[in-house]
């Protein structure tokens, strides 16, 4: 009733939004919210994004009276919650490096540091994963895999058997000097040096012979 005789003679913008405010978040339990705000730590699994704006919004209900602060300083909420954010950090190495600015640290140089060293941090799991060292070495071996395979389909270049008889006597192989047909004169052709039976002219005059008999077949 009384909000609503309030609304009936004061109609003004502020006096609305007062109004609005009080019906919809009701008396503040300050005390409650002054230990929500001293005890709130980042979590293990929560961004600092996430942490710093719960941070802002408890701030905001706790129910500390502070003057404003003179130009070119920093607010005491802002100074609080700089605080907060050095004492409930989760990183200890954020920790470390934002107690080491000591009495230049603002909130801004707080939040900037933090942001920057979780990005820094995910990126570099990011690259360092097991699944992308996996697939990074599984593309250099596909690709020397590929070029060892190419060299197997190079065909290896013929090589001349070593001759199983000799070519003089038609006997195992053996030295020149032990060869019985070395001082033979051949029947066939009658050069010296070969038996008949391998002679190079028999072989070619069968050759001729069996063409011709193919020929008139």
């Amino acid at each position: 009733m009384e909000t609503l005789a309030r609304y009936a003679t004061d109609r003004s913008c502020d006096s609305i939004i007062t109004i609005l405010q009080q019906h919809c978040i009701g008396d503040r339990n300050v005390i409650h919210n002054r230990y929500r705000f001293n005890t709130r730590a980042q979590l293990p699994t929560e961004t600092f994004d996430n942490f710093y704006t719960d941070l802002r919004f408890l701030s905001s209900r706790y129910g500390y009276n502070y003057q404003p602060a003179k130009e070119g300083d920093a607010s005491p909420a802002d100074e609080m919650l700089g605080d907060r954010i050095v004492l409930r950090v989760r990183e200890d190495n954020n920790r470390k490096k934002l107690i080491t600015m000591g009495y230049s640290l603002s909130l801004a140089d707080a939040v900037i540091i933090c942001r920057t060293a979780e990005i820094t941090t995910s990126t570099t799991k990011a690259i360092t994963s097991p699944g992308n060292e996996v697939a990074a070495v599984s593309g250099h071996s596909h690709r020397h895999g590929k070029k060892a395979n190419q060299k197997t389909h190079y065909a290896k270049p013929a090589q001349s058997k070593p001759p199983q008889q000799c070519g003089r006597c038609g006997r195992s192989v053996h030295p020149g000097k032990e060869c019985p047909a070395r001082d033979a004169t051949c029947r066939q052709c009658r050069k010296k040096g070969h038996y008949a039976k391998v002679c190079r002219l028999k072989s070619i005059q069968q050759l001729t012979e069996s063409n011709a008999d193919d020929d008139g077949r």
